[in-house]
């Protein structure tokens, strides 16, 4: 019985027992030999890094983007301004308004 079980198993699952182990790997430009390994887990101290190409890709690519700091202040303003109006507008409101007589209402 147990031979039938087994047998059922490797007919219905072949890869889930067997070795399928896939490695890929992304390197950047100026890494000469990298390549995924099940191997050598730390290939670290064995590429080759070309440093000058390295350091130009990337000041290449953390260009700093200034635009929205000139936005933060109008942003700021836009949120402010409505908000000190209205807090005006709070401070000079009487505490009693004080009807004033019409000849309609006496």
């Amino acid at each position: 019985m147990i031979a039938r079980m087994i047998e059922i198993m490797q007919e219905e699952m072949p890869m889930l027992f067997g070795w399928s182990e896939e490695f890929g790997g992304a390197y950047h430009q100026w890494v000469g030999n990298g390549k995924p390994s099940n191997i050598i887990r730390d290939s670290l101290p064995y590429l080759r890094i070309d440093a000058s190409l390295r350091s130009s890709k990337i000041k290449e690519w953390n260009q700093a983007i200034w635009w929205p700091l000139a936005l933060l202040p109008l942003l700021l303003l836009a949120v402010a301004w409505p908000a000190w109006r209205a807090w005006r507008r709070r401070q000079s409101q009487r505490a009693v308004q004080t009807a004033v007589a019409t000849p309609r209402s006496l």
